[in-house]
C-alpha cells in the first residue's frame, strides 16, 4: 500500500500524517527494510521518535491480515481529514474564494457518494 494506493492520503493534515506518509515513501523505495532499519532511518527525525513506541505494540494475530488493515486505517484518515477540512470550508461558506467554493463542492459530493464514488 502507498500513497497513490489510497486517494487523498497524500492531502491528508492530521498530526502524524505527514510521518506516515514519508514512513509509506520509504517502505515502497526499500520493500526489504526491516522494523529495525525504519527505526534507524528516523532516529533523528522529531516525528520519527514516536516509531520506536508504536513498534513495541503487540503485533497482528494474524500478519496475512496486515495489509488490510493498514488500507482500511489509511481509509479512516483520508475520511476524518477530508470530514475536518468540510467542516472549516463551511465554518467560512461565505467568505470562500473560488477555488475554495470548488473544493467543498467536491468534498460535499464525495461525502454523498462514499470513498469509492456512487
Amino acid at each position: 500500500t502507498g500513497l497513490h494506493d489510497v486517494p487523498g492520503l497524500a492531502e491528508a493534515r492530521q498530526p502524524g500524517a505527514a510521518l506516515l506518509r514519508r514512513l509509506l515513501e520509504t517502505v515502497a523505495q526499500n520493500p526489504q527494510i526491516t522494523t529495525a532499519g525504519l527505526l534507524e532511518r528516523f532516529r533523528d527525525d522529531p516525528e520519527g521518535r514516536h516509531l520506536g513506541r508504536l513498534a513495541r505494540g503487540d503485533p497482528l494475530e494474524d500478519a496475512g491480515a496486515a495489509p488490510q488493515v493498514l488500507r482500511d486505517n489509511l481509509q479512516r484518515i483520508v475520511q476524518a481529514s477530508r470530514k475536518e477540512r468540510l467542516g472549516a470550508l463551511l465554518a467560512r461558506d461565505h467568505e470562500l474564494e473560488p477555488r475554495e467554493r470548488t473544493e467543498l463542492e467536491n468534498l460535499l459530493r464525495e461525502t454523498s457518494t462514499g470513498p469509492g464514488g456512487p
